[in-house]
């Protein structure tokens, strides 16, 4: 029984599991190859300040908690990376409850996070070209980097998600988002406007879809 279990949970998440695990195997295969030789081209925390002039204390925080390298590149280059495509793929398929769709744009977002092609690297699986040539060796994916972007970019998509979601919304709900929402500018000041600007019209537009329901 807890057997059949799994198997169904595998079957039911069987593209996200698939996107994570495709994402994690590229990403450690970039970082293994091009780390250290990449013109990285992602603000790290202390120019994300002082271009700002403004302090994500959840950013810094995590910053100085996760302060070995090690860490650092993994979390910021390859795991939250990695759930970000999750996640893009969850929102598109909330948008239009197809899976084939969901999947091909998550692809043509991630790709367009690099100036290298990816399509290249995805090409390689099927012809005669060797896929180390087609790693990106010239600059990183612009979704690197812990905590800002990686870690702030994860943050908004799960906050994004969570509001697509709550079409039918409750007290409770709004009070949860908004509380996340507001998190956000604690992240990264810019993603923080820029959901709070989208959650204050998300509430707005379905209050006048209930008020016009209800007349």
């Amino acid at each position: 029984m807890e057997t059949s279990r799994i198997k169904k949970v595998l079957l039911d998440n069987f593209y996200p599991i698939g996107l994570f695990s495709f994402f994690i195997i590229y990403y450690l295969l970039w970082i293994k190859y091009n780390f250290h030789s990449v013109t990285f081209n992602t603000n790290d925390l202390e120019t994300a300040v002082s271009i700002f002039n403004y302090k994500p204390y959840i950013s810094i925080f995590l910053n100085n908690i996760f302060s070995l390298e090690i860490l650092n590149l993994f979390f910021g280059y390859c795991f939250f990376p990695s759930v970000i495509s999750v996640l893009l793929f969850l929102i598109f398929k909330k948008i239009l409850a197809n899976n084939i769709w969901a999947l091909s744009l998550t692809f043509l977002s991630v790709s367009a996070s690099e100036n290298y092609p990816f399509h290249k690297f995805l090409f390689s699986f099927v012809s005669k070209i060797s896929t180390k040539e087609t790693i990106n060796i010239y600059e990183n994916f612009e979704i690197m980097g812990f905590p800002i972007p990686a870690f702030s970019i994860f943050f908004f998509c799960l906050v994004f998600y969570l509001t697509l979601k709550s079409i039918k919304l409750h007290r409770q709900k709004i009070y949860f988002i908004t509380f996340l929402w507001l998190v956000m500018f604690h992240i990264h000041p810019v993603d923080g406007l820029i959901g709070n600007l989208y959650w204050i019209g998300f509430i707005g537009i379905l209050s006048l879809q209930k008020k016009n329901r209800i007349k």
